[in-house]
């Protein structure tokens, strides 16, 4: 695709600003006492959009009445990529009324714990990372990308969870299916390795 064509001059050549597109998905916005902003993420890159870093108000006042989690369609000018994030200056923003991922991906947010089991473990899903925890420390991050197919391309119907490891090399991936979801359960199956489905619920500390 021509944004990963991008990324590979971006991480090849000098540090300048590129025109960028793609579809994701707005996990959110916030500030602190450093600045604020939104954060979008577009097939496994994490880009940050500023408040008075040059996108246009109106564009930075739609971002911030969105909902969590919701899908986007962007353009724009993105900056110097670190490990797998940029800062992005918006020049287009469209909100697709039909994705077909962002209802499953809102269904998976909070904490869940496996059922019957007693350890501490707990999977956390805060927009499109997941967090693995255990005794309250974090062993595991990765960042999602949703799709009908894991990456060897064989579609397995529904809804499938590509995992790339934060920090991590592009090939410590896994792949989830997601076989239900609501807000009492919610059930995975490991397409990459060998535990099968796992149900969870709702973490309650």
């Amino acid at each position: 695709m021509r944004h990963f064509a991008l990324l590979l001059a971006l991480l090849s050549g000098p540090a300048i600003a590129a025109p960028f597109s793609g579809r994701g998905y707005l996990e959110g916005c916030d500030g602190d006492a450093s600045g604020s902003g939104c954060r979008i993420v577009v097939s496994g890159v994490i880009l940050h959009v500023r408040d008075g870093d040059g996108t246009n108000e109106d564009m930075m006042d739609l971002l911030w009445s969105q909902a969590p989690v919701t899908a986007v369609s962007i353009a724009g000018d993105m900056g110097e990529l670190g490990d797998i994030s940029a800062p992005l200056v918006l020049t287009s923003l469209s909100f697709p009324p039909d994705d077909p991922f962002q209802s499953g991906l809102r269904a998976l947010q909070g904490d869940w714990r496996p059922v019957g089991e007693a350890g501490p473990f707990v999977l956390r899903i805060l927009g499109l990372e997941w967090q693995e925890w255990a005794n309250d420390e974090l062993i595991a991050d990765y960042l999602m990308t949703p799709s009908k197919s894991c990456a060897d391309g064989v579609a397995v119907g529904g809804t499938v969870l590509s995992l790339r490891q934060l920090g991590g090399a592009p090939d410590e991936a896994a792949c989830w299916q997601i076989e239900s979801a609501s807000d009492t359960a919610l059930t995975l199956r490991d397409l990459s390795g060998a535990r099968g489905a796992i149900t969870y619920v709702p973490f309650e500390d």
